[in-house]
């Protein structure tokens, strides 16, 4: 059932509207249903899936614009992974993909927003992440969020803890789970700020 954007009317009597408004919510309820989660599920009304573009190659935009892009085929790990058409540059930067050469990488969006995420390799006990700095890199002024997470399947029993962190270094302790003693880990880190 179409939804009608035209009932009920003002003038509807009570009686006359019932069956229109009936239409009008089952026609929501329908478009709330495809590809949502379930009314009444932990996640109700949440997408079930994302759709992005199926394009050649990056496509040309102004400097203004951010592009989320995943037909893309990546040198590094030879399948479509998702990237991202960096506003300032127009320089296509992989989101997905891990460089073990080179772990690391940031993003301005045009937001002012600044990602920067990477993996800091062998850290032990108490150890320092460094966040991505050099020429045309931006530095944070401030840090709304930072999240770190143990690298691999290997990991699965190492625990890192953020101890603190500010506008260029992450602080760190990695310890064994349940243990309470130190280990070592590489660090998958995400920060967030402007």
């Amino acid at each position: 059932m179409p939804y009608n954007k035209n009932n009920p009317q003002a003038t509807d009597s009570w009686i006359e509207s019932q069956r229109s408004l009936q239409n009008n919510f089952q026609a929501i309820f329908d478009s709330f249903t495809f590809d949502h989660e379930p009314f009444g599920d932990n996640n109700e009304g949440m997408h079930k899936k994302v759709v992005f573009p199926g394009l050649s190659g990056a496509p040309t935009e102004s400097l203004t614009d951010s592009l989320v892009l995943f037909n893309m085929v990546s040198a590094l790990t030879g399948i479509n992974e998702l990237n991202m058409l960096r506003p300032d540059t127009a320089a296509v930067q992989p989101l997905t993909e891990i460089d073990q050469n080179n772990p690391k990488g940031w993003m301005k969006l045009p937001s002012e927003i600044i990602i920067k995420w990477g993996v800091g390799l062998n850290k032990t006990a108490s150890s320092t992440i460094t966040f991505p700095v050099g020429a045309g890199i931006p530095v944070f002024g401030v840090i709304y969020a930072v999240y770190v997470a143990p690298k691999g399947v290997g990991y699965l029993n190492k625990a890192i803890k953020v101890i603190s962190y500010s506008t260029t270094t992450i602080d760190i302790y990695v310890s064994r789970m349940f243990q309470q003693t130190d280990a070592t880990a590489d660090a998958y880190y995400l920060a967030i700020g402007k």
